[in-house]
C-alpha cells in the first residue's frame, strides 16, 4: 500500500504482454514511480479495489477483461480526477478516445518511444506528485 504523502506518483500499469509490460514499467520506475502491475483487466479491477493511484495506464485489448471496462470501473469508483491512459496497437484508437470522451484522458499508440511515453507520463503526472529528469 502506498504512503498516500508520498511524493512519488503511484501508477496502475495493466498490460498483458510480459515484454511489453516489463518496458513500460521500467520507463516508470526509471522515472521514480510506485508501479503496480496487473496482467490482465480482472487484476487491475481488484488492484483498484485495495490501493489509491494517482494515474492508470491500461491496455485496451486484454483478456477476460479490457482496459475499456477497467477505465469505466475505475471512473465509477474514482471519479474524474484520476488521469487514465489506454495503451493501444490499434490505428483507430485516437477515434475510440474522441468517441468515449470523459472516461479517458489519452490513447497511446503502440510501438512506442521511452522518450514519448516518458513525456505522455510527465503530462499527466498530478500536481505535488516529483518525477526523475530522465527516463532509461
Amino acid at each position: 500500500m502506498p504512503d498516500k504523502d508520498s511524493k512519488k506518483l503511484v501508477v496502475l500499469l495493466a498490460e498483458d504482454e510480459a515484454v511489453v509490460s516489463f518496458v513500460f514499467e521500467r520507463v516508470l520506475s526509471s522515472l521514480g514511480c510506485e508501479v503496480f502491475t496487473a496482467k490482465d483487466g480482472r487484476e487491475a479491477v481488484e488492484l483498484l479495489e485495495q490501493t489509491s493511484f494517482d494515474l492508470l495506464v491500461l491496455d485496451w485489448n486484454m483478456p477476460e477483461i479490457d482496459g475499456w471496462f477497467v477505465a469505466v470501473e475505475a471512473r465509477k469508483r474514482l471519479g474524474p480526477q484520476i488521469p487514465i491512459v489506454i495503451i493501444s496497437g490499434n490505428e483507430n484508437a485516437k477515434e475510440l478516445m474522441y468517441r468515449e470522451y470523459g472516461v479517458i484522458n489519452a490513447v497511446f499508440q503502440k510501438p512506442f518511444t521511452r522518450h514519448d511515453f516518458a513525456s505522455l507520463i510527465r503530462k499527466y503526472c498530478p500536481t505535488g506528485k516529483e518525477l526523475a529528469a530522465t527516463p532509461v
